[in-house]
């Protein structure tokens, strides 16, 4: 990626569509993986689930499994849920890096809300997970993410900057987002997922970085 040229950006983006074509699955719109295993989450997925629902159910009352019931109507969470090995979005597989070999077909672009102009955050998607909603057969299902964390280095007179019409961003490398830190929630909803990105190691002025590049760009 980062040794292409002006005359070669066609070749990168051929790459990364090839990348793309071993993971389409025609026809599907929306569909989990048949592979899926329930077993106890883990500890960070878990008390992120329970405060993503305790805001986004104000009405319904939820404790975690490892505290007293703050008031007589209050329901405790499952500390189990179904894993899934992969989702399939707009006839596209994503795996979850959880339950994969290797996390490359996990990196993923997402869309922060349905506006047109919304900001593209990219990370990898490490589980997909369906919880049922205490006191009701409600099932929420959800993507559980790890973002890359957005570089404050300047890309000016880079050859980066050329690059911002294949929609190519820089990361800083090796680190996250991490919870206290301003960005998007860790959950997302599975079919706000855009495209796979490919991901690579760069050096800009003597320091690591990522850069990543959208497997089909035209869908940001």
């Amino acid at each position: 990626m980062y040794g292409a040229t002006a005359n070669d950006r066609g070749t990168v983006q051929a790459l990364a569509r090839e990348l793309d074509v071993a993971r389409e699955h025609g026809g599907i719109n929306f569909e989990l993986s048949t592979r899926a295993e329930r077993s106890q989450l883990s500890a960070e997925l878990y008390f992120c689930l329970l405060r993503h629902l305790q805001l986004r159910l104000p009405n319904v009352k939820l404790h975690s499994f490892v505290e007293l019931a703050p008031s007589p109507n209050s329901l405790v969470l499952n500390p189990h849920g179904i894993l899934f090995n992969h989702v399939v979005v707009k006839h596209f597989r994503y795996l979850a890096s959880s339950r994969a070999s290797s996390p490359h077909n996990s990196w993923v672009a997402v869309r922060s809300s349905s506006a047109v102009d919304a900001q593209i955050w990219v990370g990898e998607l490490r589980s997909i997970v369906a919880i049922e909603q205490p006191g009701s057969s409600i099932v929420h299902r959800f993507g559980f993410m790890q973002w890359f964390r957005p570089t404050s280095a300047n890309l000016d007179r880079t050859v980066w900057a050329q690059f911002a019409s294949l929609n190519v961003q820089v990361w800083d490398a090796d680190t996250y987002l991490q919870s206290e830190d301003d960005g998007p929630d860790l959950l997302i909803n599975l079919q706000d997922i855009i495209t796979h990105v490919v991901r690579s190691d760069v050096i800009i002025r003597g320091h690591k970085y990522w850069a990543t590049m959208p497997s089909r760009s035209s869908n940001i």
